[in-house]
């Protein structure tokens, strides 16, 4: 395999600068660039990575700086400028040899066709230029999504994951819906590791988004829950916005890696998600709906329906948004069944943004 001189990882401006007008220089380095995408991210965004490789043959020497500017052109919007990102860095020494020096980062745009250029100036003088096509669409079936970015727009394809978001009310005749989400912050087969990686939540963390921006949700309660660790993480009322901030605090404490003596307990889980459940359903606020999120929970012994039945049915419609292909039903699965709720499954971000219309749908259809 070839060896890598040097991986450079950087991140471009956030916000699109407008490009200027001058020439592209000529690429003296033979480079190359390798696309990933662009595919839809569960930002509802067309995500495009890069990675460019150059000989460092041609690029060995002393610590210096390089520039890098990528220009996108959308080619089916000739009003619209071209965006310009840039990235000054200082790289450290590139050996000679026959070893390959690499940059990778990524961005994001609406649909259509782009013309994207990429220049890597070396404060040498060697220069490296690529030009390439790319072509972000929708599938047939995914046309009526509500997309975050629009036709010719580039934006940086870094999101904070607990970013505020408040909901986003639409004009109807009817009064905006209340919400209640239990979120499931477990991570299947992750015993195994000390710290929860952030990225695996991502879908669920996107569905939540999702909720808030539908012009039909008003008012957003949540219980965040771990059944592995048996805690509730955070819990907040009705308010304009899911809490992410209380979220991110109080996520540092779960230590997936480690079992208690009291998680080793007989019916331990079951015992957690009882003590959950009944103060919160129905709970002291009036809400519209119960919106279970996240994976299902493995039960090992089938005495859910003791509790279930203690809680009885509830005034208002239960649903499961359930990210995984769990081919078994837990004790979520059993609980929705109980209450005469539906579930929905989604794998991908058209299948989130389906499953969250559907909910949403169904509320207006029994209002």
């Amino acid at each position: 395999m070839t060896g890598l001189a040097l991986l450079v990882a950087f991140v471009l401006t956030g916000s699109p600068l407008i490009l200027r007008g001058e020439d592209s220089p000529p690429g003296k380095i033979p480079c190359k660039v390798t696309v990933f995408g662009p595919r839809l991210d569960f930002e509802l965004r067309f995500f495009v990575g890069f990675r460019i490789t150059a000989p460092s043959a041609q690029l060995a020497g002393p610590s210096r700086l390089f520039a890098l500017r990528v220009v996108i052109t959308p080619l089916d919007l000739p009003d619209v400028r071209p965006s310009l990102l840039e990235r000054n860095f200082t790289t450290g020494p590139i050996p000679p040899g026959n070893n390959e020096f690499q940059l990778r980062d990524s961005f994001a745009t609406g649909p259509g066709r782009y013309k994207v250029q990429w220049i890597l100036v070396d404060s040498k003088g060697p220069s490296c230029f690529v030009e390439r096509e790319i072509r972000a669409a929708l599938r047939k079936r995914d046309s009526e999504l509500p997309l975050r970015v629009q036709p010719g727009e580039v934006v940086d394809s870094r999101l904070r994951l607990f970013r505020p978001e408040r909901a986003l009310v639409g004009e109807s005749p009817k009064a905006p819906l209340r919400i209640k989400v239990f979120l499931n912050l477990d991570v299947p087969t992750h015993r195994s590791r000390t710290r929860i990686r952030m990225w695996e939540l991502m879908p669920r963390f996107a569905a939540l988004r999702a909720l808030s921006r539908h012009p039909r949700i008003g008012s957003l309660a949540m219980v965040a829950y771990s059944v592995e660790e048996q805690a509730v993480v955070t819990r907040h009322g009705l308010q304009d916005s899911f809490d992410y901030r209380a979220l991110r605090t109080n996520m540092d404490d779960l230590e997936p890696g480690f079992v208690s003596i009291d998680q080793l307990q007989r019916d331990s889980d079951l015992a957690f998600f009882n003590e959950m459940l009944v103060p919160e359903l129905p709970g002291d606020e009036a809400v519209d709906a119960y919106i279970f999120l996240g994976p299902d929970v493995f039960a090992r012994k089938n005495r859910e329906r003791e509790l279930l039945e203690s809680i009885g049915q509830l005034p208002e419609p239960v649903f499961f948004l359930a990210d995984g292909r769990a081919p078994w039903k837990g004790l979520v699965g059993k609980a929705v069944s109980f209450f005469q709720g539906k579930t929905f499954r989604f794998y991908d971000p058209s299948q989130m943004a389906e499953s969250v219309e559907k909910v949403a749908r169904e509320l207006d259809a029994v209002e």
